[in-house]
């Protein structure tokens, strides 16, 4: 498949899609509101939404996530569905990111309360920390350090088969992105 970029959006398929969307994040919007929600936008005259898929908002303990229906409304997959019944597209943003709302940008309190996953700065080893639209404070992680990388392995693994039938072409999702949420490198 040949895909265009325009300055309006990409082409793809025959179909074209803007270079701008809104972001609808599921875990915050009661379940029985997505549907109405979702039409909304597309009548609006949208074709593509964002949401974000934080390991927080997902954390089942002991390095477990959950995406079920067992709680309504983080049921990704149930999601998923209302936007390709809508005809929309998605892309969703996967790992830790600054969003209001969720404290600690979406990590795991596993991540942020190991003492060995946390930044230090070189100067004086004190553990570095940022605010965030949330307008907590947390420590911040180090980004390659083994303990995150172990809880965001685990993360993907545990969302594999949530996605698999959802990517395109026969599912509504046309791109993945990694986290945005603070961090210190090594």
């Amino acid at each position: 498949m040949t895909v265009k970029l325009r300055a309006s959006g990409w082409e793809y398929g025959g179909k074209h899609l803007p270079w701008v969307w809104g972001q609808i994040n599921y875990w915050d919007l009661d379940r029985s509101r997505w549907r109405d929600v979702l039409r909304a936008y597309h009548d609006a005259g949208q074709a593509v939404v964002s949401t974000a898929v934080l390991p927080r908002v997902h954390d089942a303990g002991a390095g477990r996530f959950k995406f079920d229906a067992s709680e309504p409304q983080k049921d990704l997959a149930g999601f998923l569905s209302e936007i390709q019944s809508q005809g929309l597209k998605v892309v969703l943003w996967i790992g830790p990111r600054d969003v209001p709302g969720v404290a600690a940008a979406g990590y795991t309190d596993a991540v942020l309360c190991d003492e060995s996953a946390l930044a230090r700065s070189a100067a004086n080893g004190l553990i570095a920390s940022a605010p965030t639209l949330s307008q907590d404070s947390f420590p911040l992680p180090c980004l390659l350090g083994e303990p995150l990388m172990t809880s965001l392995t685990a993360f993907s693994r545990a969302l594999q088969p949530v996605l698999a039938p959802f990517i395109h072409p026969d599912g509504p999702v046309i791109g993945l992105g990694l986290t945005q949420a603070p961090g210190w490198g090594p």
